[in-house]
């Protein structure tokens, strides 16, 4: 049976709107304030397998803000649905090179928010993964293998993420929780 996630997302800051399924056929129609990160959310749910809609409103005109709210708003309409939905795979990993540019993604959806990187460029882009990583409360390790232009690393790290998410979303055989503790989802 699909994973249907959604979430409406609203602050003074930004609107969020979302909505999608795993696994699914490719539908992507994402609308962003910024068309690189338009692009790179594209990726991500195109190797995710995932159909998915996003529209996303700043109201204030600060990137940052539109970029970290479209993060909360996935990683809430993931979770919610991850905790409807039977045992996943949850844990995951991609080592996935960008020409020049090699980086390594690992998670876990372990219930437990954490956001590692290593290597990995200053950029307001990385607000996306510190809200996905909080709402979602998954463990997310960003790692650079080998530095490249940052468009490529960046590029790169949303791609492997859409893997990982792919994997670890992947209902497993087995009833319960896939946690030797009983419990994920606290």
């Amino acid at each position: 049976m699909p994973l249907k996630f959604q979430a409406d997302w609203q602050s003074r800051e930004t609107h969020v709107r979302l909505q999608g399924q795993f696994p699914g056929q490719g539908r992507i129609d994402i609308q962003t304030p910024d068309a690189l990160f338009t692009h790179f959310l594209h990726a991500l749910s195109f190797y995710a397998e995932w159909d998915f809609q996003c529209q996303t409103v700043s109201q204030d005109g600060i990137y940052h803000h539109f970029v970290e709210d479209t993060g909360i708003a996935l990683g809430n309409a993931l979770r919610e649905a991850l905790q409807a939905a039977g045992p996943v795979t949850r844990f995951a990993h991609q080592v996935v090179p960008m020409d020049e540019a090699l980086v390594l993604v690992a998670m876990d959806l372990s219930g437990r928010a954490g956001l590692f990187m290593r290597r990995v460029p200053t950029h307001e882009i990385t607000e996306f993964y510190a809200g996905l990583t909080r709402s979602l409360r998954m463990t997310l390790h960003l790692r650079v293998l080998r530095p490249g232009h940052w468009h490529h690393v960046m590029e790169a790290f949303f791609k492997a993420t859409g893997r990982c998410l792919a994997q670890a979303l992947t209902p497993r055989a087995g009833e319960g929780p896939t946690s030797t503790k009983g419990v994920v989802w606290t």
